[in-house]
């Protein structure tokens, strides 16, 4: 590394590793111009700030179109917007979003020189060659000479009060509005006609400064300002209402609250750009490169460093951030730093400071690890003389104020000393109280100073006497690196390697990893005024009430699982060192997450970047201070810190915009991405249901701290809670049910979540099957396929019935007719005289086979009759049956005189009459019986036969021969019915037979 950028890195508390990507993207031919830039920017405004400011740049590298910046504007939304010699840039703190000739017709010209928000909102941007564009509602429009612009080279840009803008230009004013321009104006009184610069005060008069001089607009009359015809090459107007005119001819000039005479305030040949802050300063670039700030009037800082190119523009933003244009050196912030680096003595060198006190006076004491003690003194840290009874070369390792003013210090082979008005003593110890290495100290609430050692037990100092007590007293180690009283008395011990010991009524209670520790390494003790323990270990930090221990690990929140520090501030946020730099989280954020409120804490880190020294803090006794004033001291592994700048809560939290829509990957709502602060316009996204993946991306205009903005998220209607997304600024959603839900997002920026949230309305359609149209024509649709299916049916029972009435009539007609005469003329030939009784027999019985037959086909024949499928038909039948089965036995056939006209099926039919006929002939030749009834009953869509006689009955238990029984149940269990037998012998027998026709 070159000698030059060493020494730039060394002021910067960079180190090498840091200084060489700041190389690498400015550009090893350009880092000399920028290094001595921010230098210069530096040293300019270190007592503006306070403390060294912050500085950062950014250059086509990061997504700046161009490194020549021309102007800066923060618009109402936040934004930041970048003029620079090759287009327009707009800012969220992360992103850059670039508009030029190429991918936006109405700029005709890409070197932006100025801009202006008027009251509607609208940005106006003015062009070197492009006359001005005018960003609104309904998107870019464009106004040059072709509109009656005096000239498209425009110089600078004013917003009035009553709508208008005004516009300045090579070849004079012009006045746009409503659409209207209005130029000529160098006749009505103006000195010159290049229009250099353009300001308004708090009364609503326009100051005009042009080539010849400078002018004033009241109630419609220009009015010239005697401040001689030098050109006026800027113009700013303070709080107070006092105007300021520089120019490179003859530096910068104060007219107080706009009245004559105008007050010298730099030289000659100085001022290239000016800008009012919002607290009343007054900022001013010079030609040379440099910055000067004056605060009521006064200079605040001098620079004599020179530079070439130099500055174009200042602009401080909402959040107090100074943004600086450069000339080829890109875009540059400057910041106040929330942390203040001290060292000892002044040195640049940052050194080690491993413990703090403060005594009972309000001074600050610091232990330096190279050796000795400093105290704070007028804003610095001095080193302090202790004497000769203290080793000039004792390493402190702790410190420790006392109740009477005294200081007790603990050092690294030397001992415990005790100071006390300049005076250095040293304990008086016996051979079995003496400690070498002290490692912790602790003054109690009654008077008792607690010695934590590293090998050599736990001493406790009261009334000139030492109590060592060691692991057979029921400590875990004989060590102790840190120490807290609670509220309730009880002190704590913590230990490099065996947990917590927790000394209460002079017992002694162990806590380990396995009671519920996050780790036995021990490195922070802190104790809150609700008497909860909180304890920072290697693993994590855990928190001790109730008797009950809960860990805070990386899926909490924590950035970091190494705690090393813990101190608590004012307002109830812990500050947590660790080695990835200081954590904040809200006490009540951490007590959510353990009560399992919440899954996550909200924690936001700082480092380097932030200003401090060193990423890593120090673990250990009283390595962090908060002091009377309530400020927090911490050290780091290269110096030690104080937190100085207060949160500034009216502008910490930004607002959030939904930047764009993506549905299945493709843009559908890209209006919301150039006109953010519009994104009303995008009214309702309508999203095809079925799955559709849904893509939102949203910003948070944070300038002060952008990376540090986490987010967070919900779909109302469809998240249950907000979704905690970190700094990642989009969200995605597939499957989302039919609806219409509202998406929200919100940013958390300086412990607070912000209550402007970015929305977008979305509504998911439905399914086809989801519809209304589709649900009401379910019904309809059921309705006609059961109507059709019915249609059907009896289209298909029609066909099926004259097949089998065709059938019937075939078999009766042909089949019948045929076997008919076979039967007569078997008969007939029978009779004949001249046969023998062989062949007269086989003639008989073909004739009697042929009767059978006959006798089966009409059986068949009524089985497939469709006109006999009634009940009425059966039981017409089962009579015929009966009289035919039972002709030689007296019976009675019983049925209702009318059973209706009930279709049944053939089966039921079939069933039913075998059933029967099957009874009937188990009667005729088993029962010998002399009366036989019969009765048929139909109910209910049931129909029973009982058939009783007096025959001679059988035992039921005993096992029946033949399978008559057996088929006339299986028939009967077709039809889902039954058949019940009852009978004993001598007593007759009944048959029930009941079957189901419907």
């Amino acid at each position: 590394m070159p000698e030059w950028e060493f020494k730039l890195a060394s002021f910067f508390n960079i180190g090498q590793e840091g200084m060489m990507p700041f190389v690498h993207f400015v550009g090893r031919k350009k880092i000399h111009i920028v290094a001595v830039l921010l230098f210069v920017a530096l040293f300019t405004v270190v007592r503006a700030f306070g403390a060294e400011p912050l500085v950062r740049v950014w250059q086509t590298e990061e997504g700046l179109p161009q490194n020549s910046v021309r102007c800066v504007l923060q618009t109402k939304d936040g934004y930041l917007w970048i003029g620079t010699e090759h287009g327009l840039a707009r800012f969220d703190g992360v992103h850059f979003l670039s508009f030029n000739s190429a991918n936006t017709p109405q700029f005709k010209a890409d070197h932006i020189s100025a801009l202006a928000e008027d009251e509607l909102g609208n940005l106006w941007i003015g062009s070197r060659g492009g006359g001005v564009v005018r960003l609104g509602k309904s998107g870019f429009e464009n106004y040059s000479t072709l509109n009656g612009l005096s000239s498209d080279m425009v110089n600078c840009l004013l917003a009035d009060h009553k709508g208008g803008i005004w516009i300045g230009t090579v070849y004079g004013l012009n006045h746009l509005k409503d659409g209207k321009i209005s130029s000529g104006f160098s006749k009505e009184g103006l000195p010159g006609t290049d229009i250099k610069a353009l300001a308004r005060d708090t009364k609503g008069a326009i100051w005009i400064g042009t080539d010849r001089g400078m002018a004033s607009l009241r109630n419609d009359v220009f009015q010239p300002v005697a401040s001689g015809q030098f050109p006026v090459d800027a113009l700013a107007i303070d709080r107070q209402g006092d105007v300021w005119m520089g120019g490179k001819a003859y530096g910068l000039l104060r007219s107080r609250r706009g009245e004559e005479p105008f007050q010298q305030m730099l030289p000659l040949g100085q001022v290239v750009a000016l800008t009012a802050s919002h607290n009343g300063e007054v900022w001013a670039a010079l030609n040379d490169g440099g910055l000067r700030q004056f605060q009521n009037g006064k200079p605040v800082a001098v620079s004599n460093a020179q530079i070439e190119g130099g500055i174009h523009c200042v602009y401080e933003d909402r959040e107090k951030n100074l943004w600086i244009g450069l000339n080829g050196g890109g875009l540059a912030r400057m910041s106040a730093r929330q942390f203040e680096v001290f060292t000892i003595n002044g040195s640049s060198r940052a050194d080690m400071i491993s413990t703090l006190a403060q005594d009972r006076d309000g001074r600050i004491w610091a232990a330096r690890d190279s050796g000795g003690l400093a105290l704070f003194q007028d804003g610095a840290f001095k080193s302090v003389d202790l004497g000769n009874r203290f080793p000039s070369k004792a390493r402190v390792l702790t410190l420790c104020s006392s109740a009477d003013g005294s200081l007790w210090i603990g050092t690294r082979g030397e001992g415990l000393f005790r100071w006390q008005n300049g005076n250095v003593t040293v304990p008086e110890t016996d051979r079995n109280s003496a400690a070498a290495v002290i490692t912790a100290l602790l003054e109690d609430r009654e008077g008792a100073l607690w010695i934590g050692t590293e090998a050599e037990g736990i001493l406790r100092y009261k009334n000139q006497k030492f109590t060592r007590f060691t692991k057979r007293d029921g400590f875990s180690r004989d060590q102790a690196n840190c120490m807290v009283q609670q509220a309730d008395g009880s002190i704590w011990f913590g230990t490099t390697s065996a947990g917590v010991n927790r000394w209460k009524d002079g017992r002694v209670t162990s806590f380990s990893q396995k009671d519920g520790l996050a780790s036995d390494a021990i490195h922070a003790l802190y104790a809150d005024t609700n008497g909860m323990i909180w304890i920072g270990t290697s693993a994590g930090l855990t928190l001790f009430r109730d008797d009950q221990f809960f860990v805070f690990k990386s899926a909490h929140g924590l950035p970091d699982e190494m705690i090393s520090q813990i101190a608590e501030d004012d307002s109830g946020n812990f500050w947590l060192g660790s080695n990835r730099g200081l954590l904040r989280v809200s006490r009540q954020d951490l007590l959510e997450v353990a009560d399992q409120k919440k899954n996550q804490s909200t924690v936001v880190r700082f480092g380097t970047a932030d200003g401090l020294p060193s990423s890593e803090c120090i673990g250990g006794q009283n390595s962090t201070l908060k002091d009377a004033c309530g400020k927090l001291w911490f050290s780091t592994l290269r110096g030690l810190v104080r937190l100085d700048a207060p949160l500034d809560k009216s502008t910490s939290v930004p607002e959030v915009f939904v930047e764009r829509v993506l549905l299945n990957d493709e843009e559908v709502v890209s209006d919301l991405r150039i006109y953010g602060r519009n994104h009303s316009r995008a009214g309702m996204i309508q999203v095809p249901g079925g799955g559709a993946k849904l893509e939102i991306h949203f910003t948070a205009t944070s300038l002060r701290s952008p990376e540090k903005a986490l987010f967070r998220y919900k779909l109302e209607g469809f998240d249950p809670q907000w979704v905690q997304v970190g700094h990642v600024r989009s969200a995605i959603y597939t499957k989302i049910p039919k609806g219409n839900y509202t998406f929200r997002a919100a940013a958390f920026s300086e412990g607070i979540w912000g209550e402007q949230t970015g929305s977008v309305k979305i509504s998911v359609l439905p399914q086809y099957w989801e519809t209304a149209w589709f649900k009401a024509g379910i019904p309809v649709v059921l309705a006609s396929v059961f109507f059709g299916v019915i249609y059907l049916r009896r289209i298909r029972r029609r066909e099926v019935e004259q097949l089998r009435l065709r059938i019937a009539g075939d078999l009766h007609d042909e089949l019948g007719s045929n076997l008919s005469s076979i039967a007569l003329l078997s008969g007939r030939v029978g009779r004949q005289a001249a046969l023998g009784e062989r062949e007269r027999g086989e003639l008989n019985e073909i004739s009697q086979i042929a009767r059978q037959t006959i006798d089966a086909v009409r059986e068949i024949v009524w089985f497939i009759n469709p006109a006999c499928d009634s009940l009425d038909e059966v039981l017409q039948r089962m009579k015929e049956v009966s009289s035919q089965m039972l002709a030689d036995t007296p019976h009675q056939f019983i049925a209702p005189e009318n059973s209706g006209t009930e279709k049944v099926s053939p089966e039921f039919r079939r069933n039913l009459l075998l059933a029967f006929k099957e009874t009937l002939h188990n009667v005729v030749t088993h029962s010998d019986a002399t009366r036989v009834e019969i009765t048929a009953n139909v109910s209910n869509g049931c129909c029973s036969i009982l058939i009783r006689d007096n025959g001679k009955g059988f035992d039921t238990t005993l096992k029946q021969k033949g399978n008559g029984l057996k088929n006339i149940r299986l028939r009967l269990l077709q039809l889902r019915g039954t058949a019940e037998i009852i009978s004993a012998v001598g007593e007759g027998t009944k048959v029930r037979l009941e079957a189901k026709f419907k």
